[in-house]
């Protein structure tokens, strides 16, 4: 086998690694956001603000120490604040 066939199968079995994890992602985000609706419709019992910056930080700052990889601070705090638009938009 070459060089490039190796790198090619190779790529390709990272690839079936990466949408089995995409699976499992988007199986999470919809459990979330099942969960999100349920605070929505808590928070609207007791006429709260849907948008709550300090716990969203708080969330930020919790999952920036749990990550020692390539995933810098600044890209869970997009990734996340992405997830908690979504959130926003199904309470």
């Amino acid at each position: 086998m070459s060089d490039n066939q190796f790198a090619l199968d190779k790529i390709k079995d990272c690839r079936e690694k990466i949408d089995k994890i995409d699976e499992q992602l988007l199986t999470l985000l919809v459990e979330r956001m099942d969960i999100a609706v349920e605070v929505g419709t808590l928070k609207q019992t007791i006429d709260m603000v849907v948008k709550d910056p300090n716990r969203e930080q708080e969330i930020i700052d919790r999952l920036s120490t749990l990550t020692n990889n390539p995933l810098s601070r600044n890209h869970i705090s997009k990734i996340f604040k992405e997830i908690f638009r979504a959130a926003r938009d199904v309470q």
